[in-house]
């Protein structure tokens, strides 16, 4: 395989599947209290997806042998798009307000939008990707499509406040609250959270999740196709 065709699947698992997964895991997922808090995974993906764009990095770098030149907008956009991820883990890790701290709110809406930023700019630089390496008519349309998709469950989910939560029962919510849960997993949220997910929200939601692990799969094999100089037919 080329660098250039293991630099764009590597990209696509972090950019295309990891990072828009763990954005989702984190507003609608809900998963939390007995399993795993949906914060924690946001927080753990978002690191993988940081570490395995950044090897994406320097696969293509050593791969061009030098510098890669500034000249395009995938590059360009690529370069932003690393940068401000990693902005987005630093100061989430180090410097992100207690829910009492007078800066909390600003973070919060602050961190929402350039994140969004993020992924929409990693979304187009994969797409004008696809094209540079030549992949199939297939992946873009299929890529297109999943997009259109996801964003139209998260409208459907914020129009709706449908959100999947696995919710506490009584003694663990009593505990929680003598405790004072802190709830930084939901932004702008009270202590203890409790949305309850329809059946046809938990259904959606497992369809996004499945709708992105059939179109990583699908992209990393006509990548891997076209990288490797096998003819793909379409």
């Amino acid at each position: 395989m080329s660098s250039g065709g293991l630099h764009a699947v590597i990209m696509v698992i972090a950019f295309g599947f990891l990072m828009p997964i763990s954005a989702l895991l984190m507003r609608y997922g809900g998963v939390r209290y007995r399993v795993l808090s949906s914060f924690s995974a946001h927080r753990f993906l978002m690191i993988v997806a940081l570490l395995t764009g950044l090897a994406g990095f320097i696969v293509i770098e050593v791969g061009q042998k030098g510098f890669l030149t500034v000249t395009s907008y995938h590059t360009i956009a690529g370069f932003v798009m690393l940068f401000f991820c990693f902005v987005q883990e630093f100061v989430a890790l180090f410097f992100r307000p207690d829910h009492d701290s007078l800066w909390r709110n600003e973070w919060r809406i602050s961190h929402l939008v350039i994140g969004l930023g993020t992924i929409a700019t990693a979304l187009s630089v994969i797409l004008t990707g696809l094209f540079i390496i030549g992949a199939s008519r297939y992946s873009v349309l299929v890529f297109v499509l999943t997009i259109v998709v996801v964003l139209t469950y998260v409208g459907w989910s914020e129009r709706s406040k449908q959100y999947l939560e696995l919710v506490p029962t009584e003694p663990e919510q009593a505990e929680l609250e003598d405790i004072g849960y802190d709830d930084s997993q939901g932004p702008n949220q009270p202590p203890v959270r409790q949305i309850y997910g329809s059946t046809t929200s938990a259904v959606l939601f497992g369809f996004v999740i499945l709708l992105m692990v059939g179109m990583t799969a699908f992209l990393i094999v006509d990548l891997v196709l076209v990288s490797t100089k096998i003819p793909v037919r379409c």
